[in-house]
């Protein structure tokens, strides 16, 4: 258990490696890294919970969560970095609450793994809010977040999106515009399978992809 430090790496060091079965877990710490990502997560029983950080200015991602390994993510700051705020990747996965995600690459990538989102503020990222895709089994909720970014949920996931709000703080809905108006999520391939309950999201369906809306 590791409590209000700050920590840097230099190089292209993690500053935070967890692997071999490791159990971690950090509250309130200020991290970085210069040429890698912040917190790398990996391996098969590999554990890490994040209560409180800042995690920011990563080369890369902010945490990386790879190869089976789990972590839990809750009141963290995750902004400035590189590529995502949060991977997951090769059947990890994650458990994120009331953090707050921005200026990253991207705030969110799922490939391949599971995630849950709950009450997330997630906004200004450069190009999407949270990516979720993969081949094999990718199953994310997102519940009671606030999202100003774009949803984009592709190949052989299953997502369900609920009583999620797709606006800023001035209540403004923001989201992309194409021919069909304008969206917050973008649903496509065949064998995407989207399930959505409340919320103010506007989704567009394309390429064989299945949803449905429930009361």
């Amino acid at each position: 258990f590791v409590n209000g430090l700050s920590m840097s790496s230099a190089g292209s060091f993690h500053c935070i490696h967890a692997a071999g079965m490791a159990a971690v877990s950090f509250e309130k710490c200020d991290i970085s890294a210069e040429n890698a990502a912040v917190c790398l997560v990996s391996g098969l029983f590999t554990s890490c919970c994040m209560y409180g950080c800042c995690i920011h200015d990563g080369s890369r991602q902010g945490i990386l969560i790879a190869a089976h390994a789990k972590a839990t993510l809750v009141r963290n700051a995750i902004h400035s970095h590189l590529g995502e705020g949060v991977r997951v990747q090769e059947e990890g996965s994650a458990i994120l609450k009331s953090n707050v995600i921005r200026l990253n690459l991207r705030g969110v990538s799922v490939n391949d793994s599971s995630a849950t989102l709950l009450s997330n503020n997630i906004h200004s990222n450069k190009t999407v809010g949270v990516a979720v895709k993969g081949e094999k089994s990718v199953h994310v909720l997102m519940k009671d977040n606030t999202l100003t970014d774009l949803v984009m949920i592709n190949g052989r996931a299953e997502a369900t999106l609920e009583d999620n709000n797709f606006g800023s703080d001035s209540g403004e809905i923001k989201g992309l515009d194409n021919s069909r108006g304008r969206f917050n999520v973008l649903v496509g391939d065949t064998g995407t399978d989207v399930t959505l309950r409340g919320g103010n999201g506007v989704v567009l369906f394309c390429d064989g992809a299945t949803g449905r809306q429930c009361s």
